[in-house]
């Protein structure tokens, strides 16, 4: 298959689940607890409905000729035949945001044509609450609903965005940024963010601690192609990171380079270059 073949085949599994999630969001059933997945974390109805149905598309697909290893925050891995590919999925990023009725979560596809993040040649994330979706393709640029995202030239922080899931521990790390923000999110959805960072729509998103490869390797591809920048908090490029399950890692993510430069002048001590504001 390639890469437009790809992004039409994980739009159809994210529109087939959002018509699906629509009667289990925010209710009791989407929260009962089934097992703890292989990311790590506890797999609830939701999680487990999600990836059956994905893993269902993935199973006739292979079926159809194309081999691939499916890696999956609740499954692991499935290998499909023999392929170099690796699907890199998170069936509901911000579960928990669908289990409590907050109407902001996605499904996020990755293809890897390798073991590492830099080979990664397709992302797609669909917002499972509104339908908004979002596409990259390798040097072919980002879409927003089927309309093409220009670079952005932003060095204004006027929306930082951040995921805390320890906020004891992970709030104090991004203190530097809070009196250069006009205002701060936390929206729970490291892919949404990721590809609304890319709209323009958040200036900066930060994640301390604990981002895995499934939550962003789709979103990290739609910003960048949209002229983003995407590194862990002290600038250190994520290509290299392995396509697996328990790698974890920080993230700052910016709409622009010269945004990226200051946030990472500002975390690393610095105060902010004249203009920042």
């Amino acid at each position: 298959m390639n890469p437009e073949e790809w992004v039409r085949f994980f739009r159809e599994i994210g529109s087939s689940l959002k018509e699906g999630v629509t009667s289990l969001f925010g209710q009791p059933e989407a929260r009962r607890e089934i097992q703890v997945g292989a990311g790590g974390d506890t797999t609830t109805f939701i999680d487990q409905w999600a990836e059956d149905l994905i893993l269902s598309r993935m199973f006739s697909l292979h079926t159809q000729g194309v081999d691939f290893t499916l890696v999956s925050e609740e499954l692991g891995y499935r290998h499909f035949g023999q392929g170099d590919d690796c699907v890199l999925v998170d069936p509901i990023d911000g579960s928990l945001n669908a289990k409590r009725g907050i109407p902001f979560f996605a499904a996020s596809f990755a293809l890897v044509g390798g073991r590492e993040l830099s080979q990664t040649r397709v992302g797609v994330v669909i917002n499972l609450s509104n339908g908004d979706e979002f596409c990259a393709i390798r040097g072919k640029g980002s879409f927003f609903n089927g309309r093409h995202l220009p670079p952005r030239d932003c060095e204004r922080m006027e929306v930082l965005a951040y995921e805390a899931s320890n906020p004891a521990a992970d709030l104090p790390l991004l203190f530097p940024l809070f009196p250069y923000a006009t205002r701060s999110r936390c929206l729970g959805s490291t892919a949404l963010d990721l590809c609304y960072a890319a709209c323009g729509h958040i200036d900066l998103f930060v994640v301390p601690r604990t981002a895995r490869c499934f939550d962003f390797a789709a979103g990290k591809l739609i910003l960048e192609e949209a002229g983003g920048v995407v590194t862990d908090l002290e600038g250190n490029d994520l290509g290299r990171i392995p396509v697996d399950l328990r790698r974890k890692t920080s993230l700052l993510a910016s709409s622009s380079p010269r945004l990226h430069q200051q946030a990472r002048e500002i975390l690393g001590g610095g105060s902010a270059p004249c203009g920042f504001s």
